[in-house]
């Protein structure tokens, strides 16, 4: 049964600022989104449950509820939006995928096509109807943070000549754009913006990109007072870059990457782990992608042609923390887990409805 929750807002002395929690039997909620660009979801469970070579993200699943893909071809798979399926222009890319997480809803309404600045300002139209699910809960005056790299967040990446310049990212067009520069209205290097309080991108030719991640993502967590985040989603990208490097499949360059970016998420979850228990919170985990992949003729891979299994990406939801435990348990039997679960999964965490989604709420829970 679910007990009544308790939203409690505290006023600063400037008036300005205020924030919300969510406390219940003395609990804390909060939320983190791993997000693991490029992750296919064929591979995911490979490597996760069936080879059993990423301890961490196993632990996660084993605390909730996890997609069944034993193939590309398996219809327990979550899947991304479908805009290339329907429509022409639109792709498996980056931008279009984390649109698609961010807001709930599937390409039909949030417009974005592919990874393209003409693509990405429709953005900053659309979100006015669709909102992120951070810029809704920042709204509702609970603490946001969000850090990635290019295309999913604004970054100033280092080319290989040695050069700087601005690879644009989708989050921060919810906040506006800039026509003249051809960026969003948010500075590559903010550390906040319309919708997160706390704002870290990363250089996106930095071969420690994943690494810092990991040390802002428990930076995030371990931050106490009243600008601690209630809600964080950080982007892993070198999966990515494996699997355009070696392919998509379950070979050794992809698969190694997957048991490395574990490894970073093991410190992750450690402090969450301590937190649940130490700071008396409790903790929704998910973990999803953007697109998964495919091999191209050459052995390199790609993802931004029509080929249907590239919509195959994983999803995983977690709970950590004490007399909290969701709903279902386990691999989730229905045929409609997908990338756009998230968004309303972590605003119903807060006690906040979406207006209109194409996900599914995973995130009713039981207290004892």
């Amino acid at each position: 049964m679910l007990l009544r929750w308790i939203l409690i807002v505290f006023i600063s002395l400037f008036p300005t600022i205020s924030y919300a929690e969510k406390i219940e039997n003395g609990q804390r909620f909060r939320a983190l989104v791993i997000g693991i660009d490029g992750m296919k979801g064929a591979q995911f469970y490979q490597r996760v449950f069936q080879d059993d070579e990423a301890p961490n993200l196993k632990a996660i699943a084993n605390l909730g509820q996890f997609a069944v893909c034993s193939s590309v071809f398996d219809p327990h798979c979550a899947r991304t939006h479908l805009g290339p399926r329907y429509n022409v222009g639109y792709k498996w890319v980056t931008s279009t995928g984390w649109a698609t997480v961010l807001t709930g809803v599937d390409t039909d309404k949030h417009l974005v096509k592919d990874n393209e600045f003409e693509s990405q300002i429709v953005f900053s139209q659309t979100t006015k109807n669709y909102p992120t699910f951070l810029g809704q809960l920042k709204q509702h005056g609970f603490v946001t943070a969000a850090g990635g790299v290019g295309n999913y967040m604004s970054s100033m990446d280092t080319n290989d000549d040695g050069s700087a310049s601005v690879s644009t990212g989708i989050l921060d067009f919810e906040c506006g754009f800039n026509a003249e520069e051809r960026t969003s209205s948010v500075d590559a290097k903010a550390n906040n913006s319309c919708n997160v309080d706390f704002r870290q991108s990363f250089d996106g030719g930095d071969s420690n990109r994943d690494v810092n991640l990991t040390h802002w993502l428990v930076n995030m967590i371990n931050t106490d007072g009243g600008n601690s985040p209630d809600v964080i989603m950080g982007v892993y990208d070198t999966i990515d870059h494996a699997g355009h490097h070696f392919g998509y499949s379950s070979n050794p360059g992809y698969m190694s990457a997957i048991s490395t970016v574990d490894s970073n998420i093991g410190d992750v979850i450690q402090a969450v782990k301590t937190r649940s228990v130490l700071k008396h919170e409790v903790w929704l985990v998910m973990v999803t992608s953007d697109h998964g992949g495919h091999v191209n003729s050459d052995g390199s891979g790609g993802h931004d042609v029509v080929f249907f299994h590239d919509e195959v990406i994983p999803l995983v939801v977690g709970v950590f923390g004490e007399h909290v435990k969701l709903t279902h348990q386990g691999p989730i039997s229905t045929l409609d887990a997908k990338q756009m679960d998230v968004s309303p999964t972590v605003l119903h965490w807060f006690g906040l409805s979406q207006a209109v989604t194409d996900g599914t709420i995973r995130s009713e829970y039981l207290t004892n």
